[in-house]
């Protein structure tokens, strides 16, 4: 038993009258052991309320890189789709013309956009994300 325990102990009569030992130790034992588990549930709710707080900002963390993603998300398929109708048009006008140079040109542009896939840059930006410094801006 510690100093602080023993301190909080009642001071017991040099003697009991009339009280069996075992029962005075049991009682000593009871005191001890209720006074270790205050202790231990002191401790047990500090860390706790840190598990708590640690929770709290690794949700705000993964929030803030959701919103990374959706926003970068939003940006690529934005471009990935002006790119198509860019393309299309080129395709749509070379049909017209009967330009083979200018079919392959637009068909390029389609296929080079259907060949990168936004999801691995994605994946590659949530890598940028997870390992900048704070306050360090990420290029999309």
């Amino acid at each position: 038993m510690n100093d602080v325990m023993k301190s909080r102990l009642p001071t017991l009569p040099p003697t009991l009258p009339n009280l069996p030992t075992t029962q005075v130790l049991s009682a000593v034992s009871w005191i001890e052991s209720y006074l270790q588990y205050k202790q231990v549930q002191a401790r047990e709710e500090t860390r706790r309320e840190e598990i708590r707080a640690q929770a709290k900002l690794e949700i705000e963390r993964i929030r803030a890189q959701a919103e990374v993603i959706r926003e970068y998300l939003a940006q690529v398929f934005a471009e990935r789709r002006e790119i198509y109708l860019k393309g299309f048009e080129i395709l749509d006008a070379a049909i017209e013309n009967k330009d083979t140079q200018a079919i392959q040109a637009g068909l390029g542009i389609v296929l080079t956009v259907i060949r990168t896939s936004p999801l691995q840059q994605a994946l590659e930006v949530m890598q940028q994300v997870k390992n900048r410094k704070p306050g360090e801006l990420i290029e999309l």
